[in-house]
Protein backbone atom coordinates (compact mmCIF):
# COMPACT_ATOMS: atom_id res chain seq x y z
CA UNK A 1 0.00 0.00 0.00
CA UNK A 2 1.23 3.55 -1.09
CA UNK A 3 0.23 6.95 -0.34
CA UNK A 4 1.10 10.36 -1.62
CA UNK A 5 0.53 13.67 -3.04
CA UNK A 6 -0.05 14.47 -6.44
CA UNK A 7 -0.81 18.56 -7.26
CA UNK A 8 -4.12 18.74 -5.24
CA UNK A 9 -5.01 15.40 -4.99
CA UNK A 10 -4.15 12.00 -3.07
CA UNK A 11 -3.25 8.71 -4.81
CA UNK A 12 -3.57 5.78 -2.90
CA UNK A 13 -2.73 2.58 -4.44
CA UNK A 14 -2.42 -1.20 -3.45
CA UNK A 15 -0.83 -3.80 -5.42
CA UNK A 16 0.23 -7.66 -5.51
CA UNK A 17 2.52 -9.70 -7.20
CA UNK A 18 -0.26 -12.66 -7.84
CA UNK A 19 -1.34 -13.78 -11.01
CA UNK A 20 -2.32 -10.47 -12.43
CA UNK A 21 -6.04 -9.79 -14.56
CA UNK A 22 -6.22 -10.69 -17.83
CA UNK A 23 -7.07 -7.76 -20.57
CA UNK A 24 -9.96 -8.60 -22.01
CA UNK A 25 -11.78 -8.06 -18.38
CA UNK A 26 -10.15 -5.22 -16.85
CA UNK A 27 -12.77 -3.02 -18.45
CA UNK A 28 -15.26 -4.74 -16.72
CA UNK A 29 -13.97 -5.78 -12.91
CA UNK A 30 -15.64 -2.12 -11.67
CA UNK A 31 -19.08 -3.48 -12.93
CA UNK A 32 -21.43 -4.88 -10.57
CA UNK A 33 -21.83 -8.67 -10.06
CA UNK A 34 -18.52 -9.04 -12.06
CA UNK A 35 -16.15 -11.65 -10.81
CA UNK A 36 -12.36 -12.86 -12.01
CA UNK A 37 -11.91 -16.07 -11.53
CA UNK A 38 -14.58 -17.17 -8.23
CA UNK A 39 -11.50 -19.15 -6.27
CA UNK A 40 -12.83 -17.04 -2.85
CA UNK A 41 -16.07 -15.91 -2.93
CA UNK A 42 -18.34 -13.27 -2.85
CA UNK A 43 -21.03 -11.30 -4.89
CA UNK A 44 -19.20 -9.08 -7.34
CA UNK A 45 -19.82 -5.72 -5.86
CA UNK A 46 -16.78 -4.66 -3.50
CA UNK A 47 -14.74 -2.88 -6.33
CA UNK A 48 -18.32 -1.44 -8.01
CA UNK A 49 -19.06 -0.03 -4.42
CA UNK A 50 -15.73 1.77 -4.20
CA UNK A 51 -15.51 3.27 -7.41
CA UNK A 52 -18.95 4.48 -6.59
CA UNK A 53 -17.78 5.98 -3.19
CA UNK A 54 -14.48 7.31 -4.64
CA UNK A 55 -16.64 8.98 -7.40
CA UNK A 56 -19.10 10.95 -4.99
CA UNK A 57 -16.09 12.60 -3.48
CA UNK A 58 -14.50 13.65 -7.30
CA UNK A 59 -11.95 10.92 -7.50
CA UNK A 60 -11.55 8.19 -10.06
CA UNK A 61 -10.47 4.51 -9.30
CA UNK A 62 -8.36 2.21 -11.91
CA UNK A 63 -6.47 -0.54 -12.15
CA UNK A 64 -2.86 -1.71 -13.79
CA UNK A 65 -2.30 -5.36 -14.07
CA UNK A 66 -0.06 -7.71 -16.60
CA UNK A 67 -1.33 -11.30 -16.44
CA UNK A 68 1.71 -13.10 -14.98
CA UNK A 69 2.83 -9.71 -12.86
CA UNK A 70 0.26 -8.69 -10.30
CA UNK A 71 -2.23 -5.95 -10.18
CA UNK A 72 -2.29 -2.45 -8.96
CA UNK A 73 -5.56 -0.99 -7.76
CA UNK A 74 -5.26 3.07 -7.13
CA UNK A 75 -7.72 5.82 -6.07
CA UNK A 76 -7.35 9.71 -6.92
CA UNK A 77 -8.98 11.64 -4.64
CA UNK A 78 -9.27 15.69 -4.71
CA UNK A 79 -7.88 17.22 -1.79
Amino acid sequence: MQARRHGERAIISVEDNGEGIAYGQQGRIFEPFVQVGRKKGGAGLGLALCKEIVQLHGGRMGVYSRPGQGTQFYMALPL
